[in-house]
């Protein structure tokens, strides 16, 4: 009998470990075609929509396929976890194009107002729209005066009283009342305020700029009727719902138009989910959210479109990668990412971020390919090989210790503003000790600078940038060439190793300075083994500017090829007389192999025949030898 119980209960335990081990792991898959009556556990019973998909309770291991090919408009929820080992899959199904998760409702029924004004009603737009698109392709929002305009289109401020009234040109005789003033108060500042009132030329906005505002600094005039004058421009009257386009000469009933309605694309509050294989595009606000999600993986996916930001994450967790990633045409923010430690960034491609003035957001920051701040000790996180180009504002800004950047290829930044870096760093209010900070192999360049909307020709955009209070960071063996402002810049920076870099036809190869405003001293810092030059006599090798350092504090030079060495004294003239100098870099991740004719040497000394073989992620600058 004894025996029997035993059998029995050693059988149902059995049974119940089969039922609970295997629970809830159903596949969804979720067609155009699809119906929300079907039960969705294969490609003959799909579901049809997202909203059926959020109605469903998800347990770990549970995947919800998309078939590719099609599009899906609405905001996909994930509000339950899936566990280490079993994530909860969001994927795709079947053969061909990503399936597209989209943000915007299509606009259609156009009236034609005159004078090349079509309206149309959107009655699913939401309080404000940050994007409109034209066979998928994004309009520019309407703007007085208009980008090709004198000064680029910024009109200048006479006088302002604080932070929320300004006086300003003549802005074409028209009432600006409802619309939105976009001001530069400084070089990293672009905000948008709606304009409450008008009296004259004196513009009283609804809200406080993010610093006060200045005279002879720049503004412009959208979101207002009276700004549609060219191809494409539009405006949102969200008081009726209603969408304007600016269109002469075709009807935008003969092509697909959207805006967006949907705040975010995917919208993630819970841990171990992995996003794989989507293409998401045309969110309001954020393609990607994640807010206290452990575990979560974002890998293969394509953004583009976004009406503010791609991917945000953000609340406390760990164990983050992005992976693999396309993500370009975003109006403020590519991958931002706060409060996670474990987190690995690599192999992900940023194209066009943050680079049209007045559609990212206020304050400081915004307008970045990649932010990452964690406050606590831990952090342990990578960010390597990403290609990052064209972006608004910094490329990689990351204020955190136990980091490492490394093997990123960043290229034409700071489009729209100032005082930024590819790779940017600040610790200067609410200090915290920060160690292990490693910057390496990276290739950085063409730097623009921006500097409409400003009353000066400044154009300090630096390829490494340490800022007000950065301390105990590596920076080794990254390139940086053809920025117009510094290559590597210490401000208010201690206890720095730049070590065995090439700084080459910068405006200003090296740089140091004390930090003023915030009151930290440039010191205790190592620059050993580096290759600093111009390529012409108004290029600077380097700048010091180290006024408030005591002795002791000095910084060592060691081994580094610039003006003050006399050893690269050949090397600097025969460059600048621009006689057989040879530049070249590999921004790869395998060996360049370089043909020589002749001989060359670098500033070492060190003497080049036939050929000379480039490390991936590295460069040499060479002069033929006589």
């Amino acid at each position: 009998m004894r025996a029997a119980i035993i059998i029995r209960t050693a059988f149902v335990f059995y049974f119940l470990l089969i039922i609970f081990s295997g629970y809830g792991q159903s596949v969804y898959h979720v067609s155009s075609s699809g119906n929300d009556g079907n039960n969705g556990l294969s490609a003959a019973t799909a579901f049809k929509s997202i909203d059926k998909v959020n109605s469903l309770t998800l347990n770990p291991g549970d995947e919800i396929l998309f078939n590719s090919g099609d599009v899906f408009r609405g905001q996909l929820n994930i509000r339950q976890s899936g566990a280490a080992g079993k994530p909860i899959i969001i994927g795709a199904y079947g053969s061909g194009a990503k399936p597209v998760l989209n943000g915007s409702v299509i606009v259609n029924k156009w009236t034609n107002k005159g004078r090349n004004i079509w309206e149309a009603d959107c009655p699913q737009c939401k309080d404000s729209v940050t994007g409109v698109y034209f066979n998928h392709y994004s309009l520019p929002l309407g703007r007085y005066p208009n980008s090709n305009a004198p000064r680029k289109g910024y009109l200048k401020i006479a006088h302002h009283q604080g932070s929320t009234q300004f006086t300003g040109e003549d802005a074409g005789g028209r009432n600006w009342t409802g619309g939105e003033a976009v001001i530069r108060t400084n070089d990293w500042i672009i905000d948008k305020l709606p304009i409450s009132g008008q009296a004259g030329n004196t513009y009283n906005l609804q809200a406080k700029a993010s610093y006060e505002i200045r005279d002879n600094w720049g503004y412009f005039i959208q979101d207002h009727p009276g700004t549609l004058d060219q191809e494409g421009e539009w405006y949102y009257d969200r008081a009726n719902k209603k969408l304007l386009i600016y269109m002469a000469g075709r009807d935008p009933n003969n092509f697909t138009i959207e805006a967006t309605a949907f705040s975010r694309c995917i919208n993630i509050y819970a841990s171990n989910i992995r996003v794989e294989g989507i293409h998401i595009s045309q969110a309001l606000n954020i393609g990607v959210y994640g807010r206290n999600s452990s575990g979560l993986t974002i890998a293969d996916c394509d953004f583009t479109n976004m009406g503010e930001d791609a991917i945000v994450l953000n609340g406390a967790g760990q164990g983050i990668l992005i992976k693999g990633n396309l993500i370009e045409h975003v109006n403020n923010d590519g991958i931002y990412v706060t409060g996670y430690a474990d987190y690995t960034c690599e192999g992900n491609t940023l194209k066009s971020i943050g680079v049209h003035e007045g559609r990212g957001k206020n304050n400081n920051g915004q307008y970045m390919g990649m932010e990452y701040i964690y406050a606590g000790g831990a952090g342990n996180t990578v960010i390597r090989h990403n290609e990052l180009d064209s972006i608004g504002y910094i490329g990689i800004d990351f204020n955190s210790a136990n980091i490492t950047v490394e093997q990123n290829v960043i290229s034409n930044f700071d489009l729209v503003k100032n005082d930024g870096g590819a790779i940017d760093t600040y610790n200067g209010k609410n200090h915290t000790s920060r160690s292990n900070q490693k910057i390496e192999s990276n290739i950085i360049y063409n730097a623009k600078g921006a500097n409409a909307g400003t009353p000066d020709i400044f154009t300090g955009a630096m390829g490494i940038y340490l800022d007000a209070g950065s301390e105990n960071i590596e920076i080794k063996n990254n390139t940086i060439f053809n920025c117009t402002g510094s290559g590597i810049y210490l401000h208010g920076s201690n206890n720095i190793v730049v070590d065995g870099n090439v700084s080459y036809g910068n405006n200003i190869q090296f740089s140091m300075a004390d930090d003023d405003q915030d009151g930290y001293d440039t010191k205790s810092n190592k620059i050993a083994n580096n290759t600093f030059l111009g390529q012409n006599d108004e290029q600077v090798d380097e700048k010091l500017m180290h006024h408030n350092s005591k002795p002791g504090d000095e910084t060592s030079f060691a081994g580094t090829v610039f003006n003050a060495n006399a050893k690269s004294v050949r090397l600097k003239q025969q460059n600048r007389r621009n006689t057989g100098t040879l530049f070249e870099f590999n921004r790869t991740d395998k060996p360049k192999t370089v043909k020589l004719s002749g001989l060359y040497k670098d500033g070492s000394g060190n003497v080049y025949r036939d050929e000379v073989i480039l490390k991936p992620y590295s460069s040499i600058v060479l002069v033929k030898s006589d």
